[in-house]
Parts: C-alpha cells; structure tokens; sequence
C-alpha cells in the first residue's frame, strides 16, 4: 500500500476509503527526494538486495539504485509506479517496479533490506498482512527500516487515523528480531500545509509552542 519519502499523505479517514491512484498523476512530476534519515541509515549498509513496500514515485528505490543495491519496488498506486520507471529511466539506472497491493504481494526472493517509508495503512487490522510480507521478504541477518508518524497527529487531517501506530505494535509485529533503539524525529505541522509532502525532519528543539507531529525510525535485523 504507501507513500513516497517526501510521500504524499493519504487523505483524512472521514473521507472515505482511500484513493491512492488520485495522489499521483502518472508523470515525473510526483517524483519527490528521498528522505535523508533514512539514507543515512542505509549508507552504513552494505548494498545487496533492497526491497521498498509503498515505493510511490520512486524517491528511495532511485537514490538506493545510485548507492549499488538492486532494487525492488512496490506500491498500489499504478499511477506512482509509472512516475518512477520514467524517472528511473530517465536517471540510467535499474529497478524493478511492481504495481501491486504489498498485503497481496508474493515476493520472489528475500532482500538484505527492507524499507517503508509511511507506507503503512491507518487501519490496524490491514497492517497486519503488510508486516507479513515484510518479515516473509526479510533474509537472514537482513534489516527492515521504516519511518512513520506515532501519536499527536489527530489534530492533522491528513493524517487522521494514524494515532494507532506505534512503536510498541511495530516491535509486536517484528518479535524475534533485533531492535534498534528507535529514533523520534519533530516534524512541525506547518511544513504539512500546501501540497500534502512530508517535510524536512528536525531534531533540533522547536521554537516554544510549535505544534508538531513525530516521525519514529523503526529499524530491526533478522536474526541468523
């Protein structure tokens, strides 16, 4: 199911099932950059095999492709996974796109890295087959990366639904996997304004009274 690293933010849950298709136009336009946090954990990796659930337009598949990985990348919406071929073609470089729902989706083989970049869905019980895939997808010794937001964002529409999501349910989801301490990150809500993209992350202290919301970095290892 997803979102792209500066990834566009499904709409509020009151107004009906989401339309992933609507977010994106199909052209490269949607591309967005990938987020920096989490190259930043990646770059301490070494390339092999990646696997990107909720890839949207293309942003980590494209900047893991230029680091050496082969890359695979899903996501629901067609109209993102024909955005990202164009730009990948357009940059020279190789990634498998598939346009598929990632809680139906059968992976072929197992990735030393698997990432989602607030990809999940708001609804608990559909994340469910989504960390399946992911743990399914996982190779021995393999990492899962994920970024998403946990709580004080009800007051954000476009991310109504979200409050459920958190750490603890993550860790329940990757039990027996090696957890990293996770790493919260200030986003402020105004940076949410205009065209729905995730903004730039702070760790900084946000001026007094500054509403925000907060991005966890998720990150935990398959055992050998």
């Amino acid at each position: 199911m997803l979102r792209p690293m500066s990834k566009h933010v499904p709409p509020a849950k009151a107004a009906g099932p989401v339309s992933w298709e609507s977010l994106y136009t199909g052209h490269p336009q949607d591309y967005a950059p990938p987020d920096a946090s989490m190259l930043e954990r990646v770059s301490k990796l070494t390339p092999q095999r990646a696997l990107d659930v909720g890839c949207g337009a293309g942003g980590l598949c494209i900047a893991l492709s230029e680091l050496g990985w082969q890359v695979t990348g899903v996501d629901v919406a067609h109209n993102a996974i024909a955005a990202a071929r164009q730009v990948a073609r357009a940059r020279g470089v190789t990634v498998t796109f598939v346009a598929d729902d990632a809680a139906r989706w059968q992976p072929s083989g197992s990735y030393e890295l698997v990432t989602c970049h607030f990809g999940l869905p708001p609804d608990p019980s559909d994340r469910q087959a989504i960390y399946h895939t992911v743990r399914r997808a996982t190779a021995v010794g393999g990492v899962v990366l994920m970024k998403f937001c946990e709580g004080n964002v009800s007051k954000i529409p476009a991310l109504a639904g979200y409050d459920a999501l958190t750490v603890e349910e993550l860790s329940r989801a990757f039990e027996g996997f090696e957890l990293a301490p996770p790493e919260y990150l200030r986003i402020p809500s105004h940076l949410r304004r205009g065209r729905q993209r995730v903004g730039p992350q702070v760790r900084a202290p946000l001026e007094e009274g500054e509403e925000y919301w907060t991005a966890v970095l998720f990150e935990g290892r398959k055992p050998l």
